[in-house]
């Protein structure tokens, strides 16, 4: 009960609340694994990555066979810009769950940002195949897409994903980029606002409005 509350309250933006709700329930079950996931993800949210992967760490420990916390070890050794260590967690991820579309579309992201294109394509294909309105995995294509010049093919893709999710900072911002490289500056621009609507620290939208 108690951390179905903290989920509910990290999901809500209330990550600070999220927090005291796990640590109470960590007094008294300091070895609760999903506990500790829960709380890395709060600590992600906060853009506390360090300490976060040391939480996630904890919650290996206690299950080394929970693929989610692989998931999220890569998802903190991606945002500290450590793809070979992201790419091998969700390598063991994916061995472990070869059927959840996340961990393939954060395989896509960090081939992207390791200029990889045609291999971030290939995996974020590889997420559709089990979910095609994985928003995760389209944003990914679309991007993957962009970067190998086949901008039209992005974005239909990206129509796609705002389809699922009008609401997603994320996809407007791609959707931004991928009009951008069109030279629809005044479609991009639509977009990008529209990103910073939902999110005003969104930096890549903010860089792409500014572009």
């Amino acid at each position: 009960m108690i951390l179905e509350r903290a989920r509910l309250l990290l999901e809500q933006g209330r990550t600070n609340d999220a927090i005291r709700e796990v640590k109470q329930f960590l007094q008294k079950y300091p070895e609760n694994d999903e506990a500790l996931s829960l709380y890395a993800r709060c600590l992600y949210d906060k853009n506390e990555i360090p300490e976060g992967i040391e939480v996630i760490l904890q919650a290996i420990r206690i299950d080394p066979e929970n693929s989610f916390y692989f998931y999220l070890l890569a998802f903190g050794y991606y945002k500290k810009d450590e793809h070979f260590a992201a790419l091998d967690n969700l390598n063991r991820a994916i061995s472990l769950n070869p059927y959840n579309p996340e961990y393939f579309g954060l395989t896509a992201f960090v081939h992207l940002e390791e200029k990889n294109f045609k291999l971030a394509l290939e995996k974020a294909d590889e997420g559709l195949a089990l979910d095609p309105e994985n928003i995760t995995c389209l944003n990914a294509r679309s991007t993957a897409l962009n970067k190998l010049k086949r901008t039209d093919d992005a974005i239909e893709t990206m129509q796609d994903a705002l389809a699922q999710d009008p609401d997603n900072e994320f996809t407007h911002a791609t959707v931004g980029w991928n009009f951008l490289e069109k030279g629809k500056h005044i479609d991009a621009a639509k977009h990008f606002r529209e990103a910073l609507r939902i999110n005003p620290d969104h930096r890549n939208a903010r860089a792409g409005l500014k572009e």
